[in-house]
Order: structure tokens, then C-alpha cells, then sequence
């Protein structure tokens, strides 16, 4: 994947498409850093407005005009904080700056690509095995094997804080999911916390308590309270990951799994809980780029000068 950065010191769309463009017809392309910002001299060039200026780029990368076939680029929204241009947001009350973030907030919206809310279920009785995405267990917390012969999902804990997931299919819309049934039973009886995790790191879940015995288990969404991680949103709204099982008692044994099914609702009953973020602390960030901390965390690097990257690290 070709990766550019693109701002208006460096020209305007003639020079994306004589610079980038070519590149553009025959591989992937990324514009990972992009926007406008007239303060900053590093930057900044030309005789345009944020207006003009961020209109054409961003019709530019969505290929608008259908000059590459209208196939758009990648690109990511830049840049989340207030210590280096282009900043997106004033402070972290996220208000969008009107030259920068509001701009591409505007084009964000603009796609609306929010699935549609439809009532349907997702099943499985594990008698093929194309149906999950794939499972997970982390190496020396739990092993998760599928199983043709048995056609079920065998989970065995190997460490105190085991926790294994089945990943949904890509193609699985889940917006407005109600609840999450399956059969489940245990080598030797306990409590096992059983939910759902996210794209963004959230895991909600509710202790079930299983056994020897088959049994068919049915969790609301409501159900769920979000598990560690204080640092996150507490929504149940992000991209939903798969289906996490995890630790909640005593060592239950090999666990197994059958007739998982998920139903949704265009019109939900049941509403997830929700959380407060809890600030962990100060943000710090080290900036090695060409723009913003000009003469900070540069000391000691004088090779990294030409490469552009961030990272933000939070400190408690």
C-alpha cells in the first residue's frame, strides 16, 4: 500500500493526480495525513480557503468526479488532539474546528453508511463449520477447538483467567441485536461469563451458571454489564466483534457449546446498560514528524526527522 500525505504547501489536485494518480490506477492507496490549517506556516500554502481547499481533496480521494473509475483512496481524518496541526477539535470537549474537523466531521456523515435495521436471526447448529468467522483463545489461557464429529465447540481453560471468543461473520448485521441463546454444558459445575466484545475492546458480559447437563441459555442485551477497561466509551454501540466467553468461577472444566442463535430487532425491546468514561490521567504525545513540537522529543533522533509518526500514550 502507497502511503501520502497530502496538504496544500504541497499543491492542490494537480499535483495529486500527476504524484499520486499514477500510483493510485494500479495499487492501494492511503492519504494518512491530510487537512488544512493557515496557522501553520509548515503546512499551509496557496491561495485557498479551508472551504475550497477541503471540499477538493476529500472529492478528490472519494474519486467524485469518476476520474479513477470512481474507486476512492483510504484515507484517515487527521488529527485527534491539540498539540500538532491540522488539529480536528478546539479542546477535548471534541468541538470541531471550522477550518479542519468540521469539514471532514460534515463528510463522515455525508456517507451515512449505517446499516439498515431490519429484524432477523443468525443460527447455527455447528454441523458445518463455515459459519463463525473463526475462534480464539489466547495461547496458555484456554484452547477452543471446533468439532465435525460432535458438531459443537469444545472450550478447555488452562490458566485462572481464561477467555475464548467465536468471531461473527463480516456479513452479519447486527444492529439492534436483542439477545444471544445457546446450548452449553461443563465437565464439572461453575459460572461462566458469557457476551459480547467490540471492535473497540468492550467486553459486556453476564456470569451463567452451567453444569453436566445440556442446558439452553438466553442472554438479553440488557442483561450485559461492561467488564474492566474503565477507559472506554461504556456503549454498547461499537461493531460487534463476536461472542466472548470468559472466566467467572472456579475452574468449570471443558466447556462445550451448541445451537447458538442471535436475533435482532429493527425495533429493539431490550437496551443495552451504559457507563461513565473515567479519566485515567494526563495525555502526553510524542510527536516525531516534520509539523508541531519543533524543538520537543526531537533530541537524540536527528534520522527520524522525514518520518511521519504518532503516538499517544496515556499516562496514570
Amino acid at each position: 500500500m502507497y502511503d501520502s500525505h497530502a496538504y496544500p504547501v504541497k499543491g492542490a489536485k494537480t499535483a495529486w493526480d500527476t504524484i499520486i494518480g499514477p500510483v493510485r490506477r494500479v495499487a492501494p492507496v492511503i492519504i494518512g495525513e491530510w487537512g488544512w490549517d493557515s496557522s501553520d506556516k509548515n503546512i499551509s500554502g496557496g491561495d485557498c480557503t479551508s472551504d475550497i481547499w477541503m471540499n477538493q481533496i476529500m472529492n478528490w480521494m472519494d474519486d467524485t468526479d469518476n476520474q479513477y473509475d470512481g474507486i476512492p483512496v483510504n484515507w484517515t481524518a487527521w488529527n485527534l488532539h491539540m498539540s500538532s496541526s491540522p488539529k480536528m477539535l478546539y479542546s477535548w470537549d471534541y468541538k470541531t474546528t471550522a477550518y479542519n474537523g468540521t469539514h471532514i466531521k460534515n463528510r463522515l456523515l455525508s456517507y451515512n453508511t449505517a446499516p439498515e435495521k431490519l429484524d432477523g436471526v443468525y443460527s447455527t447448529d455447528f454441523s458445518t463449520d463455515d459459519v463463525f468467522r473463526s475462534y480464539t483463545a489466547p495461547s496458555g489461557k484456554a484452547s477452543i477447538k471446533y468439532s465435525d464429529e460432535s458438531e459443537n465447540v469444545a472450550i478447555t481453560p488452562e490458566a485462572a483467567n481464561w477467555y475464548a471468543t467465536l468471531n461473527f461473520p463480516f456479513d452479519w448485521d447486527l444492529n439492534g441485536i436483542q439477545t444471544i441463546t445457546m446450548d452449553i454444558s461443563a465437565a464439572t459445575a461453575g459460572s461462566v461469563n458469557i457476551g459480547l466484545y467490540g471492535s473497540d475492546m468492550e467486553v459486556w458480559t453476564k456470569a451463567v451458571d452451567v453444569n453436566t447437563d445440556v442446558q439452553t441459555v438466553t442472554i438479553g442485551i440488557n442483561e450485559l454489564v461492561k467488564q474492566g477497561n474503565p477507559q472506554t466509551d461504556g456503549k454498547l454501540d461499537a461493531a460487534l466483534s463476536g461472542i466472548y466467553f470468559g472466566a467467572a468461577t472456579a475452574d468449570t472444566g471443558s466447556i462445550t457449546i451448541d445451537n447458538v442463535k442471535i436475533v435482532k430487532l429493527a425495533t429493539p425491546v431490550y437496551t443495552a446498560n451504559t457507563y461513565p468514561h473515567k479519566d485515567m490521567g494526563e495525555e502526553s504525545y510524542i510527536d516525531i514528524d516534520t509539523t508541531g513540537f519543533k524543538n520537543r522529543l526531537r533530541r537524540g533522533i536527528p534520522n527520524l526527522r522525514e518520518q511521519q509518526c504518532k503516538l499517544q500514550m496515556r499516562m496514570s
